[in-house]
C-alpha cells in the first residue's frame, strides 16, 4: 500500500451524498459481457477505477484521466459474475454492484 499515515480517503456513506457523487459518472452496459463504458460529467480528472470479487479478490486497476467520451474497461478475460466495480478519485469512493454475463 502506498499510503502514508497523513493520507486520507473519504468513503462515502451518506445516501443523499453517494446520489451527488453517482452523479459525476455513469456506467453502461450493466450487465456487461465483453467491455463496460465509463462515461465522466467532467473531464480532466483522475480516477482510479478497480473491480474485484464478492470475495475481495482485485481484477483490475488502471488510472484514467476522465474525458467527454467514454472509457472503455476491457472484460475479456473475466468470467461471468458478480463484481464491485469501485471508482475512487482521491477523495471519494464509490462502490457498484458490476454483473457480468458471458
Amino acid at each position: 500500500c502506498n499510503m502514508k499515515s497523513n493520507d486520507l480517503i473519504r468513503v462515502i456513506t451518506d445516501v443523499r451524498e453517494e446520489e451527488e457523487y453517482n452523479q459525476e459518472f455513469s456506467l453502461y452496459p450493466n450487465p456487461a459481457s465483453q467491455s463496460l463504458n465509463i462515461v465522466f460529467k467532467n473531464s480532466g480528472e483522475r480516477y482510479k477505477i478497480s473491480i474485484s470479487g464478492v470475495d475481495g479478490k482485485a481484477y483490475y486497476s488502471q488510472e484514467i484521466r476522465s474525458s467527454t467520451s467514454p472509457a472503455s474497461l476491457s472484460l475479456e478475460n473475466m468470467t461471468s459474475g458478480i463484481y464491485i466495480l469501485t471508482v475512487d478519485d482521491g477523495v471519494n469512493q464509490v462502490q457498484r454492484r458490476l454483473v457480468i454475463e458471458k
